[in-house]
């Protein structure tokens, strides 16, 4: 201990020498790695209907649909429990179009970012799936995949 002291040796050293060990893989896997991808993501117009938001949204169980506007830029995001609300609030009846019911700028995590960043802020923020997009890409606010917090604990990130 002593000697890495002295030669400064720090945890992101450590990751690089023992990348399969709980350390390396905390520091080194990023979002793209564990987050399922653009082709898998269920993707819905802010005027789709409830009813087939929730079809969407069974055809790739993922427990939420990404609201698009014409450009494909995500504006809002629609999850089981926002489908759970509107029933409620309509007394069983599905009625409306996803911009009525969809929780409008969903956050995001940038898919070069660190997994256990995005771990953090779905703690911070008690959600359990964030949208991932890529800042360098020629469309950055288009949805590239979506992390779910049980992509996380599949990877051991914790």
């Amino acid at each position: 201990m002593a000697l890495f002291m002295r030669n400064g040796f720090q945890e992101q050293d450590f990751a690089e020498f023992h990348p399969g060990g709980a350390l390396g893989r905390k520091l080194l896997t990023r979002v793209s790695d564990v987050m399922s991808s653009d082709d898998e993501l269920p993707l819905v117009s802010p005027d789709t209907p409830v009813a087939e938001v929730i079809v969407v949204m069974t055809g790739y169980g993922k427990g939420t649909a990404a609201i698009v506007d014409s450009s494909g830029a995500l504006v809002g995001s629609i999850t089981d429990g926002d489908i759970r609300r509107c029933v409620g609030r309509s007394k069983g009846h599905l009625e409306g179009v996803a911009k009525d019911i969809m929780t409008a700028n969903p956050k995001t995590v940038e898919a070069s970012e660190l997994a256990q960043k995005a771990l953090f802020l779905m703690e911070q923020f008690r959600i359990n799936l964030l949208y991932v997009v890529d800042s360098q890409s020629a469309d950055p606010k288009k949805p590239v995949g979506v992390l779910h917090i049980q992509d996380l604990m599949r990877a051991n990130i914790r």
